[in-house]
């Protein structure tokens, strides 16, 4: 009996706490619904593509772009020439996703855990209304510039990859004549 009671005062205790901790209305609530929405957009444009394909696309064209700047320089007929100028400018953006991909992908699950953290402590009463505000503030800087860069990244390289699978199988065969000549010679 005495266990019962001194449960029932612990439990009391505990909801006197929680119900006077701090309230943050279901609009603020709502502002992270918002923001997990963008975190949601942002993920499905890292998802949007096979991430094991993509870098493997960017390995070949690299591997294939170190071959042709080191071994065809100034020995190609113009019409090739102009060929591998439009393969070149794919450079920048395949670079760009083999250095930002991976980082991206792992900033997008971090920001959506940070969301989940922040809804779960202002609905637990556990955040000042002033500090959610900063918090909420600091979060929707962070998944607007997340969003952003997720959205430079994968536009560009969703254009460019189309371009690479077209053109790549004529610069394997570029590549291949070269090394069947260099061979005879």
């Amino acid at each position: 009996m005495k266990l019962i009671k001194t449960l029932l005062i612990g439990l009391s205790i505990s909801a006197v706490l929680v119900a006077c901790g701090p309230q943050i209305s279901k609009e603020k609530l709502a502002e992270i619904d918002e923001l997990e929405a963008m975190i949601d957009d942002a993920s499905e444009m890292l998802n949007a593509v096979d991430s094991a394909t993509a870098m493997q696309a960017v390995d070949t064209y690299n591997e294939n772009l170190h071959y042709i700047q080191s071994e065809l320089n100034d020995t190609l007929p113009r019409e090739e020439a102009f060929f591998v100028d439009t393969y070149y400018r794919l450079r920048k953006t395949m670079q760009k996703f083999a250095s930002n991909y991976n980082t991206l992908s792992s900033e997008v699950v971090i920001a959506k855990q940070q969301l989940t953290n922040l809804r779960k402590d202002a609905k637990n009463g556990l955040v000042e209304e002033k500090q959610f505000d900063e918090y909420l503030a600091l979060e929707r800087q962070n998944t607007e510039g997340l969003f952003n860069a997720t959205k430079d990244l994968m536009e560009p390289f969703q254009k460019a990859l189309p371009l690479y699978e077209k053109k790549n199988p004529r610069i394997d065969s570029l590549i291949q004549s070269f090394e069947a000549e260099q061979m005879l010679e």
